[in-house]
């Protein structure tokens, strides 16, 4: 059925914009007049498929389905009362389109694969999974927890990063406020005077920002956006994790993210029911960086090859021997799934407690940086001020 978006005004003459499901623009109009709406304006919308959601969203999605489902409403009535709570929203458009795939007779996993972009492979795996054992939302209450890990985890990287960066930010500030107010405030007291080397310095650098700062900015915020471009492809992300891999306390941090991703996510995989192979294939949609993608990727084709996990394991060079050692107790009791539960476990104590470490390095490390630059800068000004005889003509 196809989806229209409409454009409208309501009684209180209010501008509504929203999308509604018809098989026809003369059903969806007729439609729209059963409502208190004046609609001057009615398409087709083509690109529903591109829309996508944020984690947030998904994870709201997650969590009200599966309440809903757990109250006994079947799943078609209960994707009809998300859609109703989020008309008018950006979730609606991809709620329609889930509802629409359900009326058709298709599964909740093949409408998820219709949006890659929101759902990504593991997660409409383990619905497919859930589909067949009956325990729909018992899996998605999974992948809540699962998600609310995640969040947690990027939630701390977040607050261990905020304060170096509002520092930076604030010493930036500072510097900037010196060369282009404080400091062209005190230059004419240095005209025709015997200065040092980096005082004349100083004043150039303060002198060229104030002549051409409009230029300084529209260049800083074009570079800003140029990076920022760049970022977006996978040859940039992958060339910053290699660099950042060279340094041992960014390596150790990047690995036990990564483990910590990988290990839970294979955990709640092999709980679902889904074989070895396949776990790790869908696991490396969790992973962020291509290098454990590219050692997960080996790993794989050693099983289907034969070999064991803890084999494959121990010629990845990022994995700690702890880990293969965990794996090879775990296959021989068969506790594959909780031996994967513990060790994101054990990673993510050691991942928070390495992460403060390299925030209490950084924050004294940055703040004698910035009382540096900044007292630097001040000296060069303030020092030849108090020679009083170099203003004796």
């Amino acid at each position: 059925m196809p989806l229209y978006e409409y454009q409208a005004v309501a009684g209180n003459g209010e501008k509504k914009r929203g999308y509604v499901n018809a098989d026809t623009l003369l059903d969806a109009k007729g439609k729209l007049s059963k409502t208190n709406l004046l609609v001057w304006n009615i398409r087709e919308y083509k690109q529903s498929q591109h829309l996508h959601w944020k984690r947030k969203e998904v994870q709201s999605f997650t969590k009200e389905l599966a309440k809903l489902l757990q109250a006994g409403l079947p799943l078609f009535e209960s994707l009809l009362a998300i859609e109703e709570k989020y008309q008018g929203k950006r979730m609606h458009t991809i709620l329609l389109d889930l509802i629409e795939s359900v009326k058709q007779g298709k599964s909740l996993s093949a409408a998820l694969l219709l949006h890659p972009k929101t759902f990504d492979p593991l997660y409409a795996k383990m619905v497919e999974n859930a589909e067949k054992s009956g325990n729909l939302e018992g899996m998605l209450l999974e992948l809540n927890a699962l998600m609310e890990k995640q969040g947690s985890l990027r939630k701390k990287i977040l607050q261990a990063v905020s304060y170096p960066l509002l520092l930076f930010s604030f010493s930036i500030l500072i510097l900037l406020g010196l060369l282009f107010f404080i400091i062209p405030s005190l230059s004419p007291l240095f005209v025709g005077r015997s200065l040092g080397a980096f005082t004349r310095v100083v004043l150039a650098a303060s002198a060229f920002c104030v002549d051409h700062g409009y230029s300084l900015l529209l260049g800083s915020l074009c570079s800003l956006l140029f990076l920022l471009i760049l970022s977006r492809f996978s040859f940039c992300s992958a060339l910053r994790a290699k660099l950042l891999l060279r340094t041992p306390l960014f390596k150790d941090l990047i690995v036990k993210h990564t483990l910590i991703r990988f290990s839970r996510s294979t955990a709640t995989l092999l709980e679902a029911g889904i074989p070895m192979v396949e776990a790790i294939d869908l696991s490396k949609n969790v992973v962020k960086y291509s290098f454990f993608s590219e050692e997960l990727e080996k790993i794989k084709e050693g099983l289907l090859e034969g070999n064991t996990l803890s084999k494959e394991f121990g010629k990845c060079a990022y994995m700690p021997h702890f880990v293969v050692r965990m794996v090879a107790i775990a296959e021989k009791s068969g506790k594959a799934a909780e031996m994967f539960h513990h060790i994101a476990a054990i990673y993510e104590e050691e991942f928070s407690d390495s992460l403060q470490k390299c925030t209490g390095y950084l924050q004294p490390l940055l703040m004698l940086f910035i009382g540096a630059i900044v007292g630097l800068v001040l000296l060069s000004v303030l020092l030849p001020l108090t020679d009083v005889s170099s203003f004796i003509e």
